[in-house]
């Protein structure tokens, strides 16, 4: 690996504190004259690093770049051998990791990207993915699950999301089912998720989760300006916060019979004991969000009765104020 992917390596793992040149120099066996041209290699890319006499080197607050090493500074040994890949500007993160979806391919793969030209969400609808100011990103999982157990992928996306968002902002993340995660009634990050299947077998061989996160603020399109916004007080690195999105998303996959997994999504759901608004044999219907089942789906009681929504949109009704679409 060049110098200077192992010097970004070893300054996002050490963003609280300078790390000298003669440190850098003898953990990777170079001159520190070849730190110095590393450096200055990393600057001319973009990088922002602060190099302080007596001190050292360390990446400034600001410095945000996404890359391959600062990803993998903060993914575990055992996703050596996956494919992780770190982009400037891509069509669509989940276009992109369908590459790694053969049948000889690996376990799992990462695709990461500063800004998406073709970013999608559900049904169709687009995703705005601005470069520089938010989180794009697609994770690749062979999941041996029946079909039906599809959606669960999505409710572990989504914890996942709340989970790590949760630790590292002054804000309790909330999620509309089953895709969405709001603050307030902010969306802040969509969750894509795409199977790949055996239709003879009804077994889902792997799916593809594309997450796409409000990191700062931008300038919305203007039917989106009342609907999405950043997280608030977000407080990590752009490259820490898709690797542990991603470990979480892969911790949680490997049962997604869990009934942890499930008490976790209740917990953090905005919907469960709201009214909502969905759409149902064409028509237009409300009804008092109850429950999520075992697979995923919303259990809503309606005046006739009843439902179960296994796909499709719902509006949250206002608790007071405004709405939550």
């Amino acid at each position: 690996m060049p110098v200077k992917n192992e010097i970004i390596r070893i300054l996002e793992q050490n963003r609280d504190k300078a790390v000298s040149g003669q440190q850098l120099a003898e953990a990777l066996g170079v001159s520190r004259a070849a730190v110095w041209k590393a450096v200055k290699a990393l600057e001319g890319e973009g990088y922002a690093i602060q190099a302080t006499q007596n001190k050292g080197y360390r990446l400034r607050p600001e410095s945000d770049a996404i890359s391959e090493e600062g990803i993998r500074a903060f993914l575990p040994e055992d996703w050596r051998g996956y494919p992780v890949q770190a982009l400037g500007q891509v069509d669509s993160t989940n276009l992109y990791a369908r590459r790694f979806c053969t049948g000889d391919g690996p376990a799992a793969a990462l695709v990461a990207a500063d800004c998406q030209t073709k970013g999608r969400g559900r049904l169709g609808k687009a995703f705005y993915s601005p470069a520089g100011t938010g989180v794009y990103m697609s994770l690749l999982l062979r999941v041996d699950q029946p079909l039906q157990d599809f959606l669960l992928v999505t409710l572990a996306a989504a914890v996942a999301v709340t989970r790590t968002l949760g630790r590292y902002a002054d804000v309790k993340p909330a999620i509309k089912w089953v895709n969405d995660v709001y603050v307030g009634e902010k969306k802040v990050c969509g969750i894509l998720t795409e199977a790949v299947s055996d239709f003879e077998s009804g077994m889902l061989e792997a799916a593809i989760v594309g997450v796409g996160i409000n990191v700062r603020p931008a300038r919305f399109p203007e039917e989106l300006e009342d609907v999405a916004g950043p997280v608030p007080g977000l407080r990590v690195s752009r490259n820490r916060l898709i690797a542990e999105i991603a470990r979480e998303i892969y911790a949680l996959s490997r049962d997604l019979k869990a009934p942890a997994l499930l008490a976790a999504y209740r917990a953090d759901s905005m919907v469960l004991g709201r009214q909502v608004a969905f759409r149902l044999d064409g028509r237009e219907r409300t009804g008092r969000a109850v429950d999520i089942g075992p697979d995923g789906s919303l259990l809503v009681e309606t005046d006739n009765g009843p439902v179960t929504l296994k796909a499709g949109e719902i509006s949250v009704r206002p608790l007071s104020g405004g709405d939550c679409r």
